[in-house]
Order: C-alpha cells, then sequence, then structure tokens
C-alpha cells in the first residue's frame, strides 16, 4: 500500500513559518493540499501576467472559490508589503520564500493548464500521486522512464534522477527508487512531489522545504 499524503502537522509547520497569521478553511481542502490550492489560485489571477494583482480581483475570485473574506485580508496583509492595495509577484515570492524566477515558471505552466493545454504522461506509466504541474509531470516521468529501459540498477535509477531534479528544478531533492509495496510519510515544498511507476519501478521524489 502507499501512504500518498505527506504529514499535515509537519506541513502546517513549516506553512506556518513561511505564512504566519494566515488561518486556512480546512472544511474543503486537507492541510497538505490547501497551500497549493491557495497559490495555484493566486497564480493563476494573473492571466496577463502582468507581475500584480489588486485586492479586488483577490477578493472576486478567492469568494468564487469558497474562501471567507477574512482570510483573504490575512492574505493581504501577510503579502501585500508596502500597503499599496496591490499584491506583487515579487512580494508573493519573497513571503512564501521561494525564488521568484522559479515561480514564474511555475506560473506559465499553470497559465497553459488553465487554458486546456495539459501535458500528457506517457500511456505505459502511472503517476501515483503528484502535487507538479502536468508538464514538470511529464518531463520527470519521461527522464525515468528512459532510466528504466537503460536496465539501471535502482541504486542508479535513485542517484540519476536525483541529480536530473536537482539541475533542472533547484535543490534540495529527496529520492527512493524502489520495486513492490511501500508507504511513504513525507513533508515537501508546493508543487515539487512525485510517486510514479514504469514497468516493476517505483520512483518516489520530493524536494524538502528550505530554511
Amino acid at each position: 500500500p502507499s501512504d500518498l499524503d505527506p504529514s499535515e502537522s509537519l506541513l502546517k509547520q513549516w506553512y506556518q513559518r513561511r505564512v504566519r497569521g494566515i488561518k486556512l478553511s480546512l472544511s474543503t481542502y486537507k492541510m497538505a493540499s490547501a497551500v497549493e490550492k491557495l497559490m495555484r489560485e493566486f497564480m493563476a489571477i494573473d492571466k496577463d501576467r502582468s507581475g500584480h494583482i489588486d485586492k479586488k480581483e483577490l477578493v472576486a475570485f478567492y469568494t468564487k472559490h469558497g474562501h471567507s473574506k477574512q482570510e483573504v485580508d490575512k492574505w493581504m496583509e501577510k503579502f501585500d508589503a508596502d500597503n499599496d492595495g496591490k499584491i506583487t509577484f515579487i512580494e508573493f515570492a519573497r513571503a512564501l520564500g521561494c525564488n521568484v524566477d522559479e515561480l514564474k515558471g511555475l506560473q506559465k505552466d499553470i497559465l497553459e493548464e488553465e487554458s486546456g493545454k495539459v501535458a500528457s504522461v506517457d500511456k505505459s506509466i502511472s503517476v501515483i500521486a503528484s502535487t507538479m504541474t502536468s508538464q514538470r509531470q511529464k518531463d520527470v516521468t519521461d527522464h525515468f522512464k528512459s532510466l528504466v529501459d537503460q536496465k539501471l540498477d535502482l541504486n542508479q535509477i535513485g542517484t540519476r534522477m536525483r541529480e536530473f531534479l536537482e539541475n533542472k528544478y533547484h535543490p534540495t531533492w529527496q529520492v527512493v527508487a524502489i520495486e513492490g509495496s511501500y508507504a511513504m510519510h513525507f513533508v515537501h515544498e508546493p508543487f515539487n512531489s512525485i510517486q510514479a511507476k514504469y514497468a516493476d519501478k517505483i520512483v518516489l521524489a520530493w524536494r524538502t522545504p528550505r530554511g
């Protein structure tokens, strides 16, 4: 069996270190996905990639998606660093402790998905669980498949997968390559985890929180 969700308490602790003072409603989302849900929604609002959104846009979008006005107010309080009524992409990234350029790349993938351009994973690969965008899932699983097809052993697959992930998506990644059943419990940075199976091999990969 596989334990697909990271520890809610660990993710909550990491998130609270990043965004202190914001309490998310758990009636709709598990804590394990709430952070990513809000981040994805934020990046989806800025469809023209102008680099900022104002409070009116945020309230309209988040109200439509079931968040309370109090949550939006706290969101603005945390991310609107200069109190000008807008949240810039730079303010958003800095408050989360994320790399701006990396988030912009992630936003590009998210906006393409929102427009219907969803990348397809090879049919021979089963994505057991992932928080990555569809394009990243495809890139990662294509590489995993190529390593398995080379008949590498599990240690070689794990090593090369980690090298690939750290070169493409920045450190620090943990990678486990296995055969058979497993149970995992881990905490990861938003949008940076995947569990996939190809042939008789399974790869588990996640990027650990920084700071």
